[in-house]
C-alpha cells in the first residue's frame, strides 16, 4: 500500500509513545520526540543497510529516527525513513528530496520485504 504526502523538515519522524514528553522550539511548531522503541525493526533495518551498504542514521535534532539516502551513481539522492512501530504496523517512507513522497504501511513483520520494495522506489527516483 502507498500513499502521496508531504516530508516537513525539522519534524522528528517517530511516533509518539506513553510517557514521552513533547517540546517545542522557536523555530519549529511541530513536537519533538526524543526517545522511539525501533526494537521490534532494527534487525530487518540493519540487515537491509548492510546488503545494500547504507549508512544508517539513527539521530536527528536529538530524536531516534531511521534514515538513509540511497545516492546514485551521478550523486542523485533518495532519502528513506521508517518510522517507530506503532500498534504492530510500521510506516516507510521513501523521499526523492521533492514532494510527493511515496509512503508504505506494513505490519512489523514484514518489514523487510517492504525495505526491499522501498529500496526499488528509491532507485527508481535517482535513476
Amino acid at each position: 500500500m502507498s500513499a502521496i504526502g508531504m516530508f516537513h523538515q525539522g519534524t522528528c519522524l517517530a511516533f509518539p509513545s506513553p510517557g514521552v514528553k513533547y517540546t517545542r522550539s522557536m523555530d519549529d511548531p511541530h513536537p519533538i520526540r526524543g526517545i522511539a522503541d525501533y526494537a521490534q525493526v532494527d534487525p530487518a533495518i540493519r540487515q537491509w543497510c548492510k546488503s545494500h551498504s547504507l549508512t544508517l542514521g539513527t539521530n536527528y535534532k536529538d530524536c531516534d529516527v531511521r534514515s538513509v539516502d540511497v545516492v546514485g551513481p551521478s550523486g542523485k539522492k533518495c532519502q528513506v525513513w521508517i518510522d517507530a512501530p506503532e500498534n504492530g504496523t510500521v510506516m516507510i517512507h521513501v523521499w526523492p528530496y521533492a514532494a510527493p513522497h511515496e509512503r508504505l504501511t506494513v505490519h512489523v513483520e514484514d518489514i523487510g520485504s517492504a525495505l526491499e520494495r522501498a529500496y526499488d522506489l528509491a532507485a527508481q527516483f535517482i535513476a
